[in-house]
């Protein structure tokens, strides 16, 4: 009788394992087919545009360079006029305790030949890093005034889009002062400001 028993017991456990195994063939056999799905995911930058200028400039010029620059001078050397002058050949009136005498350095200078207008150009001032399909625009204004003709090689669709550096994206300023027209002949400044859209 308990041989029966365990016999039945053996049975009902084959039975069991065969009736799981199976179960877990099924569940494989499902767990293989493929389920597959498609996800749009966007994504938006915004229109990126990094400038990258300097916002102190000084620039000095010398006596040198501004006879240069006045046409007032060939070179940046002083200038000597060129022949000497013979006093005794320009003699005006003689008195007592007093003689008159006439260089006319007014020919000899060239004087006629000075400009009153300097134009400056100052180079790789400020730079453009974007993210963009087109050219961008520079414009470049002035805020006192002192300064006319406020431009660059870059100023208008001229700036190249790119994330490196170059020659399409690193701007001068260029500008021009009246020497007559300014407030203080000494010293002059504006205040430049560089926008940059895409």
């Amino acid at each position: 009788m308990k041989y029966e028993v365990k016999k039945s017991i053996r049975s009902m456990a084959k039975a069991g394992l065969l009736a799981g195994s199976l179960t877990g063939l099924a569940v494989l056999s499902q767990g293989t087919q493929a389920a597959t799905g498609q996800v749009q995911v966007d994504v938006s930058f915004p229109p990126l545009v990094i400038l990258y200028y300097y916002d102190q400039i000084s620039v000095d010029v010398n006596a040198a360079q501004m006879a240069v620059a006045t046409g007032l001078a060939s070179t940046d050397s002083a200038t000597v006029l060129q022949g000497g002058v013979d006093i005794s050949a320009t003699l005006g009136s003689i008195s007592e305790g007093s003689i008159s005498a006439s260089a006319s350095a007014s020919t000899e200078a060239g004087a006629s030949g000075a400009t009153t207008t300097i134009a400056f150009d100052i180079d790789d001032v400020w730079a453009v890093r974007s993210l963009a399909s087109n050219n961008l625009t520079a414009t470049l204004t002035g805020t006192s005034g002192e300064f006319t003709s406020i431009s660059s090689t870059l100023a208008g669709a001229n700036v190249a889009p790119g994330w490196s550096l170059g020659a399409g994206n690193i701007g001068d300023i260029t500008f021009e002062v009246d020497l007559t027209a300014v407030t203080n002949p000494l010293s002059v400044s504006d205040v430049i400001t560089i926008e940059v859209t895409p």
